[in-house]
C-alpha cells in the first residue's frame, strides 16, 4: 500500500480518537494495523507514538519500554508455530518483570500473542498427521511459566493432544485389527499398551477396543479346546453320540461368522476336524438299514428330535425301501378284481404316507393321485355315463379293469352307431332306422339294464319314431302323404295323444294346405307383377290358418323359410332395379305401384323400397326432361320430387343442374357466372364428372373469345377440384392455359434479364418460372407419341402459338418449337430454312470477334467482359441442349455448339486465373516451395499455351517474383554469422566485425528486393519481422527498432553495433590492464585504493549479448572479480547486475 494511503488511515484514526467509545476502539485497530503492515516506515513509528500517547492520556496505561517495542518488531516477522525464533520470543515476552509498569504494558501485547497462538494451534489441528509428536506443547511452554497465563493455552493444547491421540488411535486400531486377524493376541496387547492414556473423547472407543481384544483371545482359546476334542474321532454308534457331535460341530462352524476371521492355520484345522465327525456316514448307514416304511418312520422321528441337526438327507439312501414298497403296491393293484378292492388299496396308501420324509411322501402322493383317477374312471364305465377319451395316466392297471374297459368300449361304439343312425347329418331318419335302433338297444339293455346312455337313446327313439313321419311329409311339402298319416292315427285311436294333436289340427285345413303347396312350388320371381301376385295369395292363405303357436314346429319352420326365400327374391328384384343405371322413370313408377298393392304387409322393407322407387321415379323424370330441354316440365317434376320427400341434397343437385343446363342453352357466356357465384352448392351437390364437363365447355368457349377474366375464374374453380375429380379434357385445357400464360414471348425481352449484351440474339423470358420447366410441360402435354389425343384437342391453340413465334427467328424457343412440332399433323410450320443453322453461324462469328478483341488489348476489364459474353453464349447452347433433351422422342438434327467456343472459354479462364494467382503471390510470403512451383506453372502457361495473347506485362511480374528466390544464399549466410554473434564460444568472441558481416549479407538481400521493386511487399514484411526476431533471439541484439521492423533499419543498426563493439573492446582491454595486484579472496578490501581501476569501467551498458560475454570473460580474472564483488557501490548499475548474474550461475 502506498505512503499516501497509510497517511489517510492515520488521519482517519486521529479523527476517530475524539469520538465515542466504539470509534476510539476502531481508531486503535487502525493504528495497530498501520504499525504491523507498515513496519519500519516513518508512518509506522508515528502511529506507534500516537497509540502510546493515547493510552497514557486516556487510560493512564504505562508506556511500553524499549524491549517491548523490540519484541513487537520481532513478532511481526513470526508467522507460524514452526518459526525458529518463536520459542525464544515467548521466553522473552512472558518473562516476569518486577516493574509493575512494564508488566501492565506487556499484558495487552501478550493477549494478542496468545490469541494468535490459539489460531495457529487450531490450524495445526486441521492438518495433524498420524505419526506426529506433541511438539507444540514444548514450543509454547514459556507461556505457562507466567503465573497470569499458566492456563491460557490449556484448552487449545488439550484439543491438539486429543486430535493427536485420535490419529494415533486410528492407526493403532488398524494395526491391532490386523494382528487379531492373524491370531497375534500378544502383539495386539503390545500395540494397545503403546496408546497411553486415552483422551476423554475416545475413552469409550478405547474400552471397546480392549473388550474386542479380550473377546478374540477367548474365542481362540475356545477354538483350541474344540480342536483338541477332535483328536482321534470315530464314527458314532448311537443317536445320543450323534447329537453330542452335532453340538461340537456347530460350535466349530460358528467361528466362521465371528467378527474377525480365523487365521489361515486355524481354518485348515477347522476344515480337517469337520470332516472327522462322520455324522453323514452314520445317517447314511441308518437310512440304508431301514427295511420297510415302519423303520423309515422311526428313523425320521429320531432325525427330527430337537438336536440342531442340520445335515440334509439324500433320497438315494432310501432307494431300496421305496423300490420294495412300490413293488408290493403294484402287485396289489394289478390283482384288484373290483373298485372296492382298489378303494382299500387307496386307503392303505393314505395311512402309509404319514410321518415320512417329504421326498417319500411325494412318491406316495403321486401314486395316490393316479389310483384315485383310476377309481373314478372305473366307476364311470360301469354306470355307462361316459367313456374316457384321454389316455389313463397310471403306473399299473388291474387286469380286471382292462377287461371291463375293452367290453365297455365295444358297447360304447355300438351306441355311437345307433345315435348316428337316428340323427343323420344330411337327411331325416326313416322308420326302418328306428326299428333297427330299437332292436340293437334291446340287446344291449339285456346285458346292461342300467346303462345310462342306452336308456337315454331308448327315450329318444320312442319319441322320434312317432313324429318323424309327420315331419318328413311336411318338410317335403307332401301334404297328401301327411293327410294319409293323420287318417291312420285316427283309425287306430291315437288321435288323443298330445304329441300328435298339432299335426291333426293342421290336417283340418286340407284345402289351404294344397294352396300353400302350390305357392311353395311356384317359380322364382322374374318381375315385380308376379312377385306382387304371389304375395297377395300368401296373405289370403295366412289369414285363414289357426294361430301359429298351435301348429307343429316343423310346419312353422318350413313356412318361415318359404316366406323368407320369397322376400329375398323380391328384395333381389328391387336391388337389381336400383343398381340398373339404364332404368327409366317408367320402370321406377311400375315398381312402386307393384309394392303399393302390398302396402299393409308387416314387412318394413316394402315401405322403404316403395319410398326409394317413387323418389327415383321423379328424380329420373326430371333428368329426362332436362336432357330433352323441356325446362318447364323438368321444373314440375322437380317440385313433385320435393313433395314426395326426396332428399334435399338430390333436390339441390337437380335444381343446380337445371339452372346450369338452361343457362348454357340460352346464353353460353352466362354459364361461367353461375359456376362462379354458386360454386359452393355446385361442388356440394353435383358429381365431379358433371362439374368437369361444365368447366370444360366454358373454358373452350371463353378461350375462343380471348376472355382472360372469365378464364381466370374458370381456372380458379378448377383448382378447387382434386386431381382425381378433373376429367382428362379439362386437365389438358387447364395445363395448356397455364403454359400459354407463362409463354408470354416478346422479341424485345433479352435472356439476361435486362443486361445489354451488344446485339446478341434474344430468347424468350418467362415471368416467375424457368423456360425449361414450361417447355418440359409443353412437351409432355402434346409432343409425346402417346399424347396424340391432347395434340388434336389443342391443335387450334398450337396454331395460335405458332403464328406468334414465327417473328422470332433467332430465339431459342422458336428453334426448339420448329423441331419439336415436326411430328404434329397437320403440320404447324412451313418454313424451309432451319433456324438452328443460323444460330451456329452467329455463334462462330461472335467467338471470332471476342478472340480478336482480346489479342489486341488484354486487360482485366476486357477479360471479364469477354468471360460474360462467352458464358452467355455457353448458356444459350446449354439451354438449347436441355430443351431438346426434354423432347419425348429422338430427333435427327441435334444442336452442336462450335468447338472454338470451348477453346476461347478455356483460354479466358486460364488468363483470369493467372491474374488472380499473380495478385495473390504478390501479397503473400513468396518463399514457400508451393509458391515456387505455382510460379513455374504460370510461366509455362504464359510462354506456351497462351503465347498468342499479349502476356508480356504478366511475364514481367512473374520474373520479378521469381527473382526473390535468389535471396536464399545471402540470407543463409546472414543467419550463420548471426548465430556466431550470439555464441559465447571463445573462437566466436575473438572474431572481429561479425555484425559488419551480417550487414553485408543483409545488404545483398535488400538489393534483390530493390531490383524486383517489391520493397514493402508481403514477403518483405515477413522477412523483416523474421530477421529482427532472429537478431534479438539468436544474434543477441538487445535493442528494439526505433520505428518499425524493417530490413533497412536493421541494416543501419548492425553497422552501428559493429562500431560500438569495437569501442567496447578497447574499453575492456584497458580495464583488463588496470587490474591491481591483490591477494585472491581477500576480505574487507578498502575500495578507495582502487579508484583508478574503477575509472576504467565502461559507464554505458552493452547493446549486444556478445559484448556482455566479452565483459564477463575479463572481470572473472582475479583479483578483479573479488574487488568488484566487495566494492559494488563503486561500479555502474549494469555491472552490479552482471555480478549478481555471475553469482547466481
Amino acid at each position: 500500500m502506498s505512503n499516501q494511503k497509510w497517511q489517510d488511515k492515520f488521519n482517519q484514526a486521529e479523527v476517530l480518537l475524539g469520538g465515542s467509545r466504539e470509534q476510539r476502539k476502531k481508531a486503535q485497530d487502525l493504528l495497530q494495523e498501520i504499525i504491523k503492515e507498515a513496519h519500519g516506515t516513518p508512518i509506522a513509528e508515528k502511529a506507534h507514538d500516537r497509540l502510546l500517547r493515547y493510552s497514557t492520556d486516556s487510560f493512564s496505561e504505562p508506556l511500553e519500554d524499549q524491549k517491548t517495542r523490540q519484541l513487537r518488531s520481532q513478532w511481526i516477522d513470526i508467522n507460524s508455530l514452526t518459526h525458529p525464533t518463536l520459542k525464544s520470543f515467548l521466553n522473552n515476552l512472558f518473562e516476569q518483570i518486577k516493574s509493575r509498569r512494564i508488566e501492565l504494558a506487556r499484558k495487552l501485547f501478550r493477549n494478542e500473542v496468545i490469541a494468535e497462538l490459539k489460531q495457529w494451534i487450531k490450524n495445526e489441528i486441521a492438518t495433524v498427521q498420524p505419526n506426529e509428536n506433541d511438539w507444540i506443547t514444548a514450543q509454547v511452554a514459556a507461556v505457562h511459566k507466567h503465573p497470569d497465563f499458566e492456563k491460557a493455552l490449556i484448552p487449545a493444547l488439550k484439543e491438539w493432544q486429543s486430535m493427536l491421540f485420535q490419529k494415533k488411535y486410528q492407526q493403532q486400531k488398524d494395526e491391532i485389527d490386523a494382528a487379531l486377524k492373524n491370531g497375534l493376541i500378544d502383539e495386539a496387547w503390545r500395540l494397545f499398551e503403546t496408546l497411553g492414556v486415552p483422551a476423554a473423547s475416545l475413552h469409550d472407543d478405547v474400552a471397546i477396543l480392549k473388550d474386542k481384544i479380550t473377546e478374540v483371545a477367548c474365542d481362540i482359546r475356545e477354538l483350541d479346546r474344540l480342536l483338541a476334542l477332535c483328536v482321534n474321532k470315530k464314527m458314532p454308534e448311537t443317536w445320543i453320540e450323534v447329537r453330542q457331535l452335532v453340538a461340537q460341530q456347530l460350535a466349530l462352524q460358528q467361528f466362521k461368522s465371528q467378527q474377525f476371521p480365523i487365521p489361515a492355520d486355524k481354518q485348515l484345522q477347522i476344515q480337517a476336524c469337520l470332516k472327522k465327525f462322520y455324522i453323514t456316514a452314520f445317517l447314511t448307514e441308518q437310512a440304508k438299514n431301514c427295511g420297510n416304511l415302519k423303520a423309515v418312520r422311526e428313523f425320521w422321528e429320531q432325525y427330527n428330535t430337537p438336536s440342531c441337526l442340520e445335515i440334509p438327507l439324500e433320497s438315494s439312501w432310501f432307494d431300496e425301501v421305496i423300490a420294495a414298497y412300490q413293488k408290493y403296491n403294484d402287485t396289489a393293484i394289478k390283482s384288484a378284481t373290483s373298485v372296492e378292492v382298489l378303494d382299500n388299496i387307496f386307503n392303505q396308501l393314505q395311512e402309509d404316507k404319514v410321518k415320512l420324509p417329504p421326498f417319500i411322501e411325494k412318491v406316495l402322493t403321486t401314486r395316490i393321485d393316479a389310483i384315485a383317477q383310476l377309481i373314478e374312471i372305473w366307476r364311470t364305465l360301469k354306470m355307462g355315463a361316459d367313456f374316457p377319451a384321454q389316455e389313463i395316466e397310471s403306473f399299473v392297471i388291474p387286469q380286471t379293469f382292462q377287461n371291463d374297459m375293452a367290453r365297455y368300449q365295444k358297447v360304447w361304439v355300438q351306441l355311437d352307431n345307433i345315435s348316428q343312425r337316428i340323427h343323420p347329418a344330411t337327411d331325416y331318419p326313416t322308420l326302418e332306422d328306428f326299428q333297427w335302433a330299437t332292436e340293437q338297444l334291446t340287446l344291449i339293455l339285456n346285458d346292461y339294464p342300467k346303462h345310462e346312455r342306452a336308456l337315454c337313446l331308448q327315450d329318444e327313439i320312442a319319441q322320434g319314431s312317432q313324429q318323424f313321419s309327420f315331419d318328413v311329409a311336411l318338410q317335403k311339402w307332401d301334404f297328401e302323404n301327411f293327410l294319409n298319416i293323420c287318417q291312420q292315427y285316427q283309425a287306430v285311436g291315437k288321435a288323443s295323444r298330445t304329441d300328435v294333436k298339432s299335426y291333426l289340427k293342421l290336417a283340418k285345413y286340407e284345402h289351404k294346405l294344397y294352396q300353400l303347396s302350390q305357392l311353395a312350388k311356384a317359380e322364382k320371381f322374374r318381375d315385380m307383377l308376379k312377385a306382387n301376385k304371389w304375395w297377395i295369395n300368401w296373405k289370403k292363405i295366412r289369414q285363414t290358418l289357426p294361430p301359429l303357436s298351435e301348429l307343429p314346429p316343423i310346419f312353422l319352420i318350413k313356412v318361415e323359410q318359404m316366406v323368407a326365400q320369397r322376400q329375398n327374391e323380391w328384395f333381389e328384384l328391387s336391388e337389381t332395379l336400383l343398381a340398373n343405371t339404364h332404368a327409366t322413370a317408367l320402370d321406377y313408377f311400375e315398381a312402386a305401384h307393384a309394392i303399393s298393392l302390398c302396402w299393409y304387409d308387416p314387412v318394413p322393407d316394402f315401405r322403404q323400397y316403395y319410398q326409394e322407387f317413387i323418389h327415383r321415379a321423379w328424380y329420373k323424370e326430371t333428368e329426362e326432361y332436362i336432357g330433352a330441354k323441356s325446362w318447364q316440365a323438368a321444373g314440375q317434376s322437380l317440385a313433385r320430387f320435393k313433395q314426395s320427400g326426396g332428399a334435399d341434397e338430390k333436390e339441390q343437385q337437380l335444381a343446380i343442374l337445371l339452372e346450369l343446363k338452361q343457362a348454357y342453352a340460352n346464353n353460353p357466356g352466362a354459364l361461367t357466372n353461375i359456376l362462379w357465384e354458386r360454386w359452393h352448392g355446385i361442388n356440394q351437390y353435383l358429381a365431379p364428372q358433371e362439374i368437369s364437363d361444365f368447366l370444360y365447355v366454358a373454358i373452350r368457349e371463353h378461350w375462343q373469345n380471348d376472355d382472360q377474366e372469365q378464364l381466370f375464374k374458370l381456372k380458379t374453380l378448377a383448382s378447387r377440384l382434386s386431381p382425381e375429380q378433373v376429367s382428362e379434357p379439362l386437365r389438358i385445357w387447364i395445363e395448356w392455359l397455364d403454359i400459354e400464360r407463362k409463354l408470354e414471348i416478346s422479341p424485345n425481352t433479352p435472356f439476361s434479364k435486362g443486361e445489354d449484351l451488344k446485339g446478341m440474339s434474344e430468347i424468350p423470358f418467362l415471368k416467375g418460372d424457368t423456360i425449361g420447366e414450361t417447355i418440359e410441360r409443353l412437351a409432355k402435354l402434346v409432343l409425346a407419341p402417346s399424347q396424340k389425343k391432347a395434340a388434336l384437342e389443342l391443335h387450334q391453340p398450337l396454331e395460335k402459338l405458332n403464328k406468334n413465334v414465327q417473328n422470332w427467328s433467332n430465339s431459342l424457343f422458336f428453334i426448339w418449337f420448329y423441331h419439336a412440332t415436326q411430328s404434329i399433323q397437320p403440320s404447324l410450320i412451313s418454313r424451309a430454312s432451319d433456324p438452328l443453322d443460323k444460330l451456329t453461324q452467329d455463334s462462330k462469328q461472335r467467338v471470332a470477334q471476342i478472340e480478336a478483341r482480346l489479342k489486341n488489348h488484354l486487360t482485366e476489364s476486357e477479360l471479364s467482359a469477354a468471360q460474360d459474353e462467352i458464358k452467355f453464349e455457353q448458356e444459350r447452347w446449354l439451354t438449347l441442349e436441355i430443351y431438346f433433351g426434354l423432347l419425348p422422342f429422338q430427333i435427327t438434327h441435334k444442336p452442336v455448339k462450335p468447338v472454338l467456343l470451348n477453346d476461347i472459354q478455356d483460354s479466358i479462364a486460364k488468363l483470369l486465373s493467372i491474374q488472380q494467382d499473380i495478385v495473390y503471390l504478390e501479397n503473400v510470403d513468396i518463399r514457400k516451395p508451393d509458391h515456387k512451383n505455382k510460379l513455374k506453372r504460370i510461366y509455362g502457361l504464359l510462354t506456351y499455351q497462351l503465347k498468342d495473347y499479349p502476356v508480356q506485362p504478366l511475364l514481367k511480374r512473374i520474373t520479378a517474383l521469381q527473382s526473390l528466390f535468389s535471396i536464399h544464399s545471402p540470407l543463409n549466410r546472414f543467419y550463420e554469422v548471426g548465430k556466431r554473434c550470439g555464441s559465447d564460444a571463445s573462437s566466436d568472441l575473438d572474431t572481429l566485425h561479425l555484425f559488419e558481416q551480417m550487414s553485408d549479407h543483409l545488404k545483398k538481400v535488400i538489393e534483390v528486393f530493390k531490383i524486383a521493386k517489391l520493397i514493402d511487399s508481403k514477403t518483405w514484411q515477413a522477412l523483416s519481422k523474421e530477421a529482427w526476431d532472429f537478431a534479438k533471439q539468436e544474434a543477441g541484439v538487445l535493442v528494439d527498432p526505433v520505428t518499425e521492423q524493417d530490413l533497412r533499419n536493421l541494416l543501419n543498426l548492425l553497422k552501428n553495433l559493429d562500431k560500438a563493439e569495437n569501442v567496447f573492446r578497447n574499453e575492456i582491454w584497458a580495464l583488463g590492464g588496470a587490474v591491481p595486484i591483490a591477494p585472491i579472496g581477500a576480505v574487507n578490501i578498502d575500495c578507495t585504493n582502487y579508484q583508478g581501476f574503477f575509472q576504467k569501467m565502461p559507464l554505458q551498458a552493452p547493446r549486444t549479448r556478445r559484448s556482455y560475454y566479452l565483459f564477463q570473460r575479463v572481470i572473472k580474472v582475479e583479483p578483479g572479480y573479488t574487488i568488484l564483488q566487495q566494492c559494488q557501490e563503486c561500479v555502474p548499475d549494469w555491472v552490479r547486475e552482471v555480478l549478481e548474474r555471475i553469482a547466481y550461475e
